[in-house]
């Protein structure tokens, strides 16, 4: 299970250097990053959000607070409380919804 994390988060990095590249250099903005003032990065916010599609959880307060915290929290060190995480996840709709199209099979 650890290494289909990491190579998630390997495939969503990538995906996201090259998407905020994209969204700098052709879209309207005012320069701020896409996820403005939070101590994740916008890679482990979207792989934390599609592991836990993935992973059979039913809800995502307990898959966050006790996978996530838990036995993953070497591979997160700068994770946010569970509310803040639930703040963010609306940053990353744009993002997180070309990459699933993107990947789609």
């Amino acid at each position: 299970m650890e290494q289909l994390l990491v190579a998630m988060f390997c495939d969503i990095n990538d995906f996201c250097k090259a998407f905020e590249e994209y969204w700098r250099k052709y879209l309207i903005t005012d320069g701020s990053p896409i996820i403005p003032r939070c101590a994740m990065n916008l890679s482990e916010i979207m792989t934390i959000i599609v592991f836990f599609r993935l992973s059979g959880h039913r809800t995502f307060k307990w898959y966050y607070k006790n996978y996530i915290c838990g036995s993953m929290k070497e591979y997160f060190p700068h994770r946010l409380s569970c509310d803040c995480f639930v703040e963010v996840i609306k940053d990353t709709l744009v993002p997180l919804t070309v990459y699933l199209i993107i990947r789609a099979p």
